[in-house]
């Protein structure tokens, strides 16, 4: 029986395994490798907060493209529906709490280990990997328990990186009252109350960790004067992700997202321009002119935007190395907070935080940070105004995202890959370098036999890989590549 051990047990992972039961002609021996007590959700959809959301309406969540009602029913039949008052947004459509998704990855994960059509065995193996190499024609990978596990093919699952610190506030790490870790809850529950609150970032991490504040200083907290501060979000770009309007149904939205010819390459003839490069400022030009004439419709700009998301697997490898460079310096930010939109409930909590002046957003450079007695002081350079502002902060969260460069990486298991040249950063610097078939690309270039990533950490290949539709789709694309 062949064995395959995937590392990381988070969505990526979880959905991995059930997919490769599900097709394969025979019996496949799988470990998942997971630290956490419960594999399925991931750092995402771990958190046990109310206010964390899954940012699109639960009919985005379907794992069998055969069943695309499979969540749906389990939402409702489970209890979690009647236990979420808040899911049905001002939109007309649910959205779950990332809790209610995690718990369905992890009963689903669990039923495939109970009874699979491969008749295969998936079994969870608490703990973290710390080395990865070759040995006898296959992989050795030692574990945190001192155990290792051999296996013939190896999937590399993991999950994003901790967020980078900024540099004007690497000093400050250790320090009580800064969170490095914004889903460290306890330590955001235990900042001083009574004080102002700075969150580094503007975007999605930012907008759940300020919601779950704003909600935290309700009801008893207020009445005995427990509440923070005010809170300041700050980035040098001031970007903030947008709103979720009314989407069109899953069928028509996945209809789209399979098109042999994404919509997007159809609409502007870019099979045409082959082999010539194409160029990012001629795609942003492109998304341009199509939010343009979707408006003069009366529609909005998301569908438009939605086309050039799904035509990103075409698109972004025909780019030159240049080009994709400048495209994350300078495009980055925008597309992010465009294609990263929240639920319509947290941004309605945002909207109130704001208009009663409890929440402020700030397009900000931090001048300089320093320890003082009463928590931090924060020098900051705020577009528009003529002076410096200075911030007296009890806490500091890091919201600034997942580090995409895994040259930087702690992870262990990523830094003993790299040394023993199994895998190597993507050129533009995010995430792993991978073929199209998303096996790994070693040290020298060449692919390396046996080993595969899959998920967020092939970003840089693909240009756009971190939510779970197109996850789930490029799991579907390579399972008949990886049972062969």
């Amino acid at each position: 029986m062949q064995q395959c051990v995937i590392l990381g047990g988070g969505f990526t992972g979880a959905a991995l395994a059930i997919h490769l039961v599900r097709a394969s002609p025979r019996p496949l021996d799988i470990t998942l490798v997971e630290p956490r007590a419960h594999p399925g959700g991931g750092v995402a959809y771990s958190t046990r907060d109310p206010d964390h959301r899954v940012n699109g309406p639960i009919e985005i969540l379907a794992i069998f493209p055969d069943d695309i009602g499979h969540f749906p029913r389990w939402y409702t039949q489970s209890g979690e529906a009647a236990a979420d008052a808040e899911a049905l947004a001002s939109t007309g459509q649910l959205y779950c709490r990332r809790a209610s998704f995690g718990r369905y990855m992890q009963q689903l994960l669990a039923e495939h280990a109970a009874g699979n059509p491969s008749q295969s065995r998936i079994r969870h193996v608490r703990a973290a990997a710390l080395d990865l190499r070759q040995a006898d024609g296959g992989f050795r990978i030692a574990l945190d328990t001192g155990d290792s596990l051999t296996a013939d093919k190896v999937f590399l699952a993991a999950a994003h990186e901790p967020p980078a610190l900024p540099r004007e506030y690497r000093a400050l790490n250790g320090q009580t009252g800064f969170v490095e870790d914004p889903w460290n809850i306890a330590a955001i529950e235990a900042l001083p109350r009574g004080r102002d609150i700075v969150v580094l970032g503007t975007a999605l991490t930012a907008a759940d960790i300020i919601a779950s504040l704003l909600r935290q200083d309700r009801g008893q907290d207020r009445e005995q004067n427990r509440e923070w501060g005010r809170i300041y979000a700050i980035s040098r770009r001031g970007q903030r992700p947008r709103e979720q309007g009314v989407l069109p149904p899953i069928e028509q939205r996945l209809a789209r997202m399979a098109l042999p010819v994404p919509a997007f390459v159809q609409r502007h003839d870019l099979r045409a321009s082959l082999p010539r490069p194409l160029r990012a400022l001629d795609m942003l030009r492109a998304l341009r002119g199509d939010i343009a004439e979707r408006e003069s419709r009366g529609e909005d700009w998301q569908t438009a935007f939605d086309d050039l998301r799904d035509a990103a697997p075409e698109i972004w490898p025909r780019l030159s190395l240049p080009d994709k460079r400048r495209a994350l310096r300078y495009l980055r930010a925008h597309y992010d907070t465009h294609r990263f939109r929240i639920a319509p409930q947290i941004a309605q909590r945002l909207k109130q935080g704001e208009a009663e002046g409890r929440v402020a957003l700030l397009r900000a450079r931090t001048l300089t940070a320093e320890v003082d007695a009463d928590g931090f002081r924060i020098t900051l350079r705020v577009a528009g105004e003529e002076k410096p502002r200075i911030i007296q902060a009890g806490g500091i969260i890091n919201c600034t995202g997942p580090n995409a460069d895994i040259a930087a990486s702690a992870n262990p298991l990523l830094r003993s890959a790299l040394q023993q040249g199994l895998i190597r950063p993507d050129p533009v610097g995010v995430g792993i370098d991978v073929g199209d078939d998303c096996r790994a690309v070693s040290r020298a270039g060449e692919a390396v036999p046996g080993l595969w990533v899959v998920g967020p950490l092939t970003r840089g290949h693909f240009g756009d890989l971190t939510a779970i539709p197109q996850i789930n789709r490029q799991i579907l694309n390579l399972i008949p590549n990886l049972l062969g």
